[in-house]
């Protein structure tokens, strides 16, 4: 059998056309690849559990994720929890951004949500989040952004990702003298750490900042605002648990070679 390490090269090296939520599976397998290395990663998870589809087909497999071998599920949709427990809480925790209004708001339905991990977060945004008590206030702030959006008409493609994240000069400078104060104000929102800070990847866009995919998204669905959620995860619980083990027996595989 070639093995889970070779089957998931699959997804590093070659060309695979999925959407955000198969790129979010993958890349919270691809995290457990890099912390077990190929050899434990091998030995220490069965093909089944490495199992790949819809979230909701997931609780029907065997999937280290969401299925019979998930173990324990941690919900914390809004980072309550998270936040009060510290910056390394949310390291390669899941979760996903969607729209808050109905699906008939929805111009690109291929934008309607992105799901991530998160790989990164600043000390100053952690204490952030703990200070706001998770991600409800940053929906409030995420609407904010919104509406102040909608005061600045204007065509262009990518022209928010472009004014508010690449920040071009010269598409600023040419803004009329109403539409500066907005961007101030806009400016001002984004310049929280927890968008500009914490990091997160998203498929096919890699890791960039938080602040970047709400932004972004002020061009694709500019008739909703957007939420921030955590996913159900065991990042806390089975994979760490099953981490531990796994290199408790290599320890004690490599003492009992040493002795012999």
């Amino acid at each position: 059998m070639a093995g889970n390490a070779r089957a998931m090269d699959a997804f590093y090296r070659g060309s695979v056309r999925s959407e955000c939520g198969v790129g979010r599976q993958i890349a919270q397998l691809a995290t457990q690849r890099e912390l077990y290395g190929d050899v434990l990663f091998d030995r220490e998870f069965t093909a089944a559990e490495l199992s790949i589809g819809t979230f909701l087909t997931l609780h029907d497999t065997q999937s280290i994720l969401l299925g019979s071998s998930a173990g324990e599920l941690f919900a914390d949709g809004k980072a309550v929890r998270t936040s009060a427990r510290g910056r390394q809480a949310f390291m390669a925790v899941p979760g996903f951004i969607e729209h808050v209004f109905e699906r008939r708001f929805l111009d690109d339905i291929n934008n309607q949500a992105e799901n991530f991990i998160i790989t990164d977060l600043s000390a100053a945004a952690a204490q952030a989040l703990a200070r706001h008590g998770g991600f409800a206030h940053y929906d409030r702030v995420n609407r904010q952004i919104w509406q102040l959006s909608q005061q600045m008409p204007g065509s262009g493609w990518r022209r928010f990702e472009r004014l508010l994240h690449e920040r071009d000069p010269a598409l600023r400078a040419a803004l009329p003298a109403e539409q500066q104060a907005v961007l101030a104000r806009i400016d001002a929102l984004l310049a929280d750490p927890v968008y500009r800070e914490l990091l997160i990847y998203v498929h096919p866009k890699g890791v960039k900042p938080l602040g970047y995919h709400i932004v972004r998204l002020l061009d694709r669905n500019p008739r909703t605002p957007f939420s921030i959620d955590l996913a159900l995860h065991n990042v806390h619980s089975t994979l760490y648990q099953r981490w531990i083990g796994a290199r408790l027996r290599e320890c004690g595989n490599e003492m009992s070679f040493s002795t012999r």
